[in-house]
């Protein structure tokens, strides 16, 4: 791989992740707002199958390898690139190394503080939430 394929494969790794991403956002949004009752099921295997395929494009060995190279010519790289590979490593690094059994409860508890968050939070809640942060950062770093 040289340079330039690098960049454009980080660029098309990027549009198709924000496609995912955009698409998974609306089923939530659609869920959360209008969606007629009794559609959750449909919805969440629908939600369910789109982060499925990102997580296998996330971690995809040529994902791994595109990322791996940037990292390794960042100085070769503009401040935009830069920025993408920079927050975007560590996270596919991390999840490519995943034990899946003990990174499925703590992803459950990052959705449900997720979800404390979709409205203006009272203090007891915010206390809660940062707790939770806290003890989900440990679970995951142990």
């Amino acid at each position: 791989m040289n340079l330039q394929e690098a960049k454009t494969a980080l660029v098309a790794w990027q549009n198709k992740m924000s496609a995912y991403y955009h698409a998974m956002g609306i089923l939530y949004y659609d869920g959360d707002t209008v969606a007629p009752k009794g559609t959750a099921e449909n919805r969440a295997h629908t939600l369910g199958i789109l982060s499925e395929e990102s997580y296998k494009i996330s971690t995809s060995p040529e994902t791994l390898e595109m990322l791996e190279f940037l990292d390794a010519h960042t100085e070769e790289l503009d401040e935009n690139e830069k920025l993408c590979v920079n927050s975007a490593s560590p996270i596919v690094l991390a999840l490519s190394k995943a034990d899946k059994e003990k990174s499925l409860p703590v992803a459950k508890q990052l959705l449900n503080l997720a979800k404390l968050m979709r409205r203006p939070l009272s203090e007891s809640e915010s206390k809660d939430f940062s707790e939770g942060l806290c003890q989900l950062m440990m679970q995951i770093l142990e």
